[in-house]
């Protein structure tokens, strides 16, 4: 509900909106979207129905394997706003869902998450590659510090990231 306040209460720039979510979520941020702001248009990302599609600016709501499979069409498209719903789907950088959303073009980008960090530090990292890359350094170089020194490490993750995270208590 926040994301999508957020979305209708800042100019359009004549861009879509883009939100990647898990598949069993795209059904509650279409129904969120037309229960309380009707005034969104909407589209889901899907065989048939894709960015070339459209011509007016909407929210594009899709799957993370629907942005894995129209990756290719990412380079051709600027969003406004590219949101990631369950950040942590992005934790492995290597994987190929992990890449298509590293090359979503969008002049702002918002990740939620609830478990931002499952298995590793390595999990924050990535997540912030897709945010601002760059703020945490580089793999290697965080990997190096954590295994040298993790305490000291994680503290500096902490420094980082703090002030761009806002956690619901």
């Amino acid at each position: 509900m926040q994301s999508l306040a957020l979305l209708t209460s800042t100019p359009k720039m004549n861009l879509s909106d883009l939100v990647v979510c898990p598949a069993s979520v795209v059904p509650v941020w279409v129904q969120e979207v037309s229960v309380h702001f009707p005034e969104i248009s909407v589209q889901v990302l899907q065989k048939g129905n894709t960015f070339r599609n459209s011509k007016k600016e909407c929210l594009w709501i899709s799957s993370y394997t629907q942005m894995r499979r129209h990756k290719s069409l990412l380079e051709k498209n600027k969003f406004r706003c590219a949101i990631l719903d369950e950040a942590q789907m992005i934790k492995n950088p290597q994987a190929k869902v992990t890449q298509a959303c590293l090359a979503i073009n969008a002049k702002y980008r918002l990740a939620l998450s609830g478990t931002p960090i499952e298995n590793s530090a390595l999990d924050i990292w990535s997540i912030f590659r897709f945010l601002m890359p760059g703020l945490l350094g580089g793999k290697r170089e965080l990997e190096t510090e954590l295994s040298q020194d993790s305490q000291k490490a994680y503290m500096l993750i902490k420094k980082q990231v703090s002030p761009f995270i806002v956690r619901r208590l």
